[in-house]
């Protein structure tokens, strides 16, 4: 029923949707917008607290009241709205960070710098906001350089108070390494490392220079036993006995069953996208493009081929021609742009629009002479890493994994290959044959009797995991069942177990989810608590 709303005197008055700057229109919709509700950008935002708390619930009651009272595309939908709660206390999106012996800058994020002593990694992009919020007249944010990157833990400590480490949104990073450093998750990833270095300060009584200058391999392979992942660091723990066995399984998926959009990034065609190349002069007869459909029709999909000055000058692009594709309903692989024309040397970018229930796949790396960029309604955004594509004719990688030896993607020994997750469009895992029913299983094989008491077992994902398995060990003779699992819903499992030793463990899988994969083992005989 409806729900009359009259405004406080003290919330600030939107009569019209011309009174809010871009972006900055209230909508019914929760979550995911209302992030645009700024203010204190250009005030102290510790010792203006309250002066700036005031002014943004004067905002919000006055958004409401436009919604609710004046709003011709809002007011009949919300009539039935209450406005039933706004937290008091106000999120620092940015204030005062602390200096450590390395500062990040947003060049170190751009170039995908891999530190030394990396110990977190993040994934959002540089995203800026105006210091005036609410009430700039530009757009709510500028965002780019959406790739992974690394932390350093010489960021995560102070430089002139020895035992003090930071990590969240007062780490030592630039204002606009901030805008990417500064989101959740990436925060707890920070919070992880920090805690672990905790600990390593006082088991070898040192600082948190300390633990940089004496002992940062030994942090690093103790996140990663720990589960984290840190970009291109490989597990080299002396301590894992699964690294010396030998693997063996009960069967292996061919690489025919690998779906190459199912562990590549993809980004949705919910911008304009492109991607830049070079070309050597002559006819280009196509452009294919790794599409991913999730629609219930056939789309009709047209693409642009422009010419460009130079590698990356997207906004300098000439239209050259136009060709027209279709991606049928629930397809996934190449789709063909044919141009057929003569065309000089020089760089080209193929173009596609914004279109629902489509996305396009990226390469696992970048190949020379090749750039991509995204558009909203202005200018085009280069960004880095590159979509994938094929030239027709041209010496242009066969698939999105294109650089990589011939590798079977499921053997048992990707377990120990020290990866535990796919990377870069390799799953880095063992898959049994799915032509094969359960039980499946994967053993390890030690050098001779080893005794241990705790086994991790990292599966590809949450939805790609084993829901039943036992854990065995050999026996005079036999097999023994170590310890069972019923039930499993989680993506890691760290098991312990009253010691024992034994030759060799196996894993058996008796019911999984579809696509399952185990990416890593390590076996571990922990000293006793």
């Amino acid at each position: 029923q409806p729900v009359p709303f009259k405004a406080p005197d003290w919330a600030h008055k939107f009569h019209e949707c011309s009174d809010f700057n871009p972006g900055r229109h209230p909508q019914l919709r929760f979550g995911g917008w209302q992030w645009v509700i700024e203010y204190g950008g250009m005030l102290d935002t510790y010792n203006d607290a309250e002066v700036i708390r005031d002014e943004l619930l004067r905002i919000i009651w006055g958004m409401w009241d436009h919604a609710k009272n004046h709003c011709p595309k809002l007011k009949e939908e919300a009539q039935n709205f209450k406005l039933t709660w706004v937290s008091h206390v106000v999120g620092k999106r940015e204030s005062r960070r602390l200096i450590g012996d390395y500062i990040m800058t947003e060049h170190d994020i751009a170039n995908q710098t891999l530190f030394p002593d990396r110990v977190s990694y993040g994934g959002w992009g540089i995203d800026i906001h105006p210091p005036k919020g609410f009430y700039d007249p530009g757009p709510p944010a500028i965002f780019s350089h959406k790739v992974k990157f690394s932390v350093p833990f010489r960021s995560l400590y102070s430089k002139d108070i020895n035992n003090l480490m930071m990590a969240g949104r007062c780490i030592s990073v630039t204002h606009a390494a901030l805008g990417a450093t500064r989101v959740m998750i990436t925060c707890g990833l920070q919070g992880q490392a920090v805690g672990t270095a905790a600990g390593f300060c006082k088991l070898h009584d040192t600082t948190p220079r300390g633990v940089y200058e004496r002992y940062i391999t030994d942090l690093q392979q103790q996140l990663l036993k720990d589960g984290c992942y840190i970009i291109d660091l490989p597990n080299q723990d002396p301590r894992d006995l699964a690294r010396s066995a030998k693997v063996s399984a009960s069967s292996f998926a061919p690489n025919e069953v690998y779906s190459v959009a199912s562990f590549l990034p993809v980004h949705k065609l919910d911008h304009d996208r492109a991607v830049m190349f070079a070309w050597p002069g002559g006819r280009l007869e196509a452009v294919n493009v790794y599409l991913t459909s999730e629609r219930a029709d056939a789309v009709h999909l047209t693409g642009t081929l422009c010419s460009a000055s130079g590698l990356g000058e997207f906004n300098s692009g000439q239209d050259v021609a136009k060709s027209e594709a279709t991606v049928s309903a629930g397809q996934k692989g190449w789709v063909a742009f044919a141009f057929n024309r003569d065309l000089p040397k020089g760089y080209y970018f193929l173009w596609l629009p914004k279109t629902a229930g489509i996305s396009w796949s990226l390469f696992a790396q970048r190949p020379a002479d090749t750039a991509r960029a995204y558009r909203g309604t202005g200018e085009w955004n280069p960004m880095p890493d590159c979509y994938a594509f094929q030239l027709v004719p041209g010496q242009t990688p066969p698939s999105p994994l294109a650089g990589e030896e011939p590798i079977a993607y499921f053997s048992p020994e990707n377990v120990i290959d020290g990866f535990a997750r796919a990377i870069r469009g390799r799953p880095h895992s063992w898959r049994p044959d799915p032509k094969l029913g359960w039980p499946q299983w994967l053993s390890l094989e030690f050098p001779q009797p080893t005794s241990f008491n705790t086994v991790h077992i990292s599966f590809q994902s949450k939805s790609m995991r084993a829901d039943d398995f036992d854990l065995e060990i050999w026996a005079n003779g036999q097999w023994t069942r170590l310890l069972e699992v019923r039930d499993n819903g989680e993506r890691r499992r760290v098991l312990t177990f009253p010691r024992v030793t034994s030759p060799k463990i196996r894993l058996t899988i008796h019911r999984a989810q579809p696509d399952m994969g185990v990416c890593e083992i390590r076996v571990y005989d922990e000293p006793e608590q």
